[in-house]
């Protein structure tokens, strides 16, 4: 499931559709993983992050994703603090998009990409 932060709201892409090309790492995308994983760390329904960049099948635009494996909780609620995070650092006019990953789709992302955060027990 995807949140898109344009259209502010939650939508599904069929698997088929969704390409992970690379894990997105640069200097403000380390500052934007390290803001989140001491967020992460406190909610407990979050397993594992990505920060990915990632296509559509059917668009030449890549965008970059947060990639999140939970257990729980609830999907509006994280969005709108990973939004008010990215916002700090990238600005009000850049865009992340938010997947919620099932275990077909953290297989595909884990291929090219490793992550960021994993809970520890």
């Amino acid at each position: 499931m995807f949140h898109n932060k344009r259209k502010k709201q939650l939508y599904n892409v069929p698997l088929q559709e969704i390409q992970f090309i690379c894990e997105q790492d640069g200097l403000p995308e380390k500052e934007l993983k390290t803001k989140l994983t001491k967020t992460f760390i406190q909610d407990k329904g979050i397993q594992k992050a990505y920060l990915a960049r990632v296509s559509y099948r059917c668009s030449d635009e890549y965008l970059v994703a947060l990639c999140l494996s939970i257990s729980s909780g609830n999907e509006v609620s994280r969005v709108k603090k990973v939004s008010k995070y990215f916002s700090s650092i990238f600005g009000q006019n850049q865009h992340l998009e938010v997947l919620f990953l099932d275990s077909e789709l953290e297989s595909c992302v884990s291929k090219v990409c490793t992550p960021f955060y994993e809970k520890r027990d």
